[in-house]
């Protein structure tokens, strides 16, 4: 069994650079045309972003609805409820439930790549792990 190597301050600080390539991927408009957003969307919006869009979305907007209004007695418990509560918290920013539920999937993106260099440079090397938190950051989808 290999031992685990101990947790080095430069982790942290190397865990910015795949989120950093997050983001610039996300406000670069990786994917659909940006000239369709709307005007007076969010400098970080793109047109996908006011789409309710994906098999499940009218549900997952009543429910981050249903907890943004305090109505508990709606909320359908077949999903799992993160993602509506971070929707819901979202919503009185954005003000649009497809905007705040397209946020938390960005900002989940975000956060991917530096997850899965923490967790790389916890067991094996710092570059491989820098390699995959880019590999994982670029290859999945906004």
């Amino acid at each position: 069994m290999s031992e685990v190597r101990p947790w080095h301050p430069a982790d942290l600080a190397l865990a910015i650079i795949p989120a950093a390539f997050a983001a610039f991927l996300w406000l670069a408009g990786r994917g659909p045309d940006s000239s369709l957003t709307p005007a007076g969307a969010p400098a970080w919006a793109r047109f996908r972003d006011h789409l309710l869009d994906g098999p499940d979305a009218g549900m997952w907007a009543a429910n981050a609805y249903a907890l943004a209004t305090g109505r508990l007695a709606d909320l359908d418990g077949h999903r799992l409820p993160v993602f509506p509560r971070l929707t819901a918290a979202l919503l009185d920013w954005t003000g649009d439930v497809a905007l705040a539920g397209h946020l938390v999937g960005h900002l989940a993106h975000v956060g991917l790549g530096a997850l899965v260099y923490l967790l790389g440079a916890r067991w094996m090397s710092r570059g491989l792990a820098l390699g995959a938190g880019l590999a994982a950051v670029y290859y999945v989808p906004a």
